[in-house]
Parts: C-alpha cells; sequence; structure tokens
C-alpha cells in the first residue's frame, strides 16, 4: 500500500479506550515494588483481551 492510499476497509478512529480499574491497580502494585515486571506485562495484556475480543464479538 503506498502512502496516501485507502486502506482495503473501512475503519473509523474514535478514540482510546478507558483503562480498566484492574490495569490501574496492576500499575500501583508495580510502582510501589509489590509485583513484578511479568506480572504487570500480565495485568496490562490481560484488558487489551478483553478488548479484542469484545470487538470481534460485541453481542457475547
Amino acid at each position: 500500500m503506498t502512502a496516501g492510499a485507502a486502506p482495503p476497509f473501512r475503519a473509523d478512529r474514535i478514540g482510546s479506550l478507558r483503562r480498566p480499574a484492574e490495569l490501574e491497580e496492576a500499575h500501583a502494585h508495580f510502582e510501589r515494588v509489590e509485583t513484578s515486571a511479568e506480572a504487570l506485562a500480565e495485568g496490562e495484556d490481560r484488558p487489551i483481551r478483553t478488548a479484542v475480543a469484545k470487538r470481534r464479538h460485541p453481542l457475547s
């Protein structure tokens, strides 16, 4: 695809997703050195997987 060419799909940019409380809590635990970087990464990935699943299957 060349610069400026339209993508082969339609997408509307509507902004960022809100950060769930679970993510804020994971960051707070990491900042207080109560959890590892691996646990933080999992705490970040879980809400992303949930959001993607909701976009794929909006009625479930």
